[in-house]
């Protein structure tokens, strides 16, 4: 996925070799995953692969969703705490129902796993504390974190619900 020229906030956060992020890394198969409840979809997607193809605004708050304005390695992450993510809500997306402020919830980490929480889903940290360029830190995931509840009824835009 690259990111398009016009896209607010996410070229800056890669573009810089000084900025410190963690990237939760989604494996290829979660691409094909089913992402929403029930039989529903959006614009005749069931996938996020079809999703992005078919709402490029919402590429931006998903990777958004998925990286971190600072480094948490593994160890960091400690059931409980809540982690800001990358506010592309407030740099220009034009997807309904994102929240202002986007968090995943570190539901456990019993030192060899890690499950995250998000709004629309969990995941789970598989490879963790990769270095990565300049100063970050990428954590290979199970699933792509989604920042958006799917709607169960016929919709044409995602509902979302704090989680």
């Amino acid at each position: 996925m690259h990111l398009r020229q016009q896209d607010k906030g996410l070229a800056s956060t890669f573009n810089s070799s000084t900025n410190k992020i963690t990237m939760f890394a989604p494996v290829n198969a979660a691409f094909s995953q089913n992402i929403f409840k029930g039989e529903s979809d959006t614009n005749g997607a069931k996938t996020l692969q079809q999703l992005l193809g078919n709402r490029p605004d919402a590429v931006n708050p998903i990777i958004g969703y998925n990286i971190l304005p600072a480094i948490y390695s593994v160890a960091d992450m400690t059931a409980g705490k809540s982690l800001v993510t990358t506010d592309t809500a407030k740099s220009g997306n034009s997807v309904q129902g994102v929240p202002q402020t986007l968090t995943v919830n570190v539901t456990s980490n019993s030192g060899s796993t890690v499950q995250l929480k998000g709004i629309g889903n969990s995941a789970n940290i598989l490879q963790g504390d990769i270095p990565a360029c300049g100063p970050s830190v990428i954590h290979i995931t199970d699933s792509a974190l989604l920042p958006l509840v799917f709607a169960e009824s016929p919709s044409t835009s995602p509902v979302s619900q704090q989680g």
